[in-house]
C-alpha cells in the first residue's frame, strides 16, 4: 500500500492499536505489531504510515480528531447512528 504525501521514514517496531467493530455496534481496541513512522518535514512520529504521510496536510499538529466511527448511514450529509471520533496523538517529536 502506498500513501501520497510528505516524505516519511520508517522507525522502530512498536505495538500499535486499532479499533475493531463488535456485533453489538460498539468498538474494542485490538493490538498488533507494526512500525512507527516519522514525518520528515516536522519530525513528528506516528503509529501509522498514513498519519505520517498526511502530517503536512494537517499542518504538522501533534494531535487531531480522527474519522467518525459508529455511523450506520448518512441522510442529507448528516451521519446517522452513534457517531463518535477519536483523538490521535503523535508518539513523539524528533529532529526533522
Amino acid at each position: 500500500m502506498s500513501f501520497k504525501g510528505a516524505p516519511i521514514t520508517r522507525c522502530e517496531r512498536i505495538k500499535a492499536g486499532a479499533m475493531s467493530p463488535t456485533l453489538s455496534g460498539g468498538y474494542v481496541e485490538i493490538e498488533y505489531d507494526g512500525y512507527a513512522w516519522k514525518c520528515d518535514g516536522c519530525g513528528l512520529v506516528w503509529n501509522r504510515q498514513g498519519y505520517a504521510s498526511t502530517c503536512a496536510d494537517r499542518g504538522h499538529v501533534e494531535q487531531f480528531e480522527s474519522q467518525l466511527y459508529g455511523v450506520t448511514h448518512v441522510i442529507n450529509n448528516v451521519p446517522q447512528g452513534r457517531p463518535h471520533s477519536f483523538t490521535r496523538y503523535a508518539l513523539r517529536r524528533e529532529q526533522p
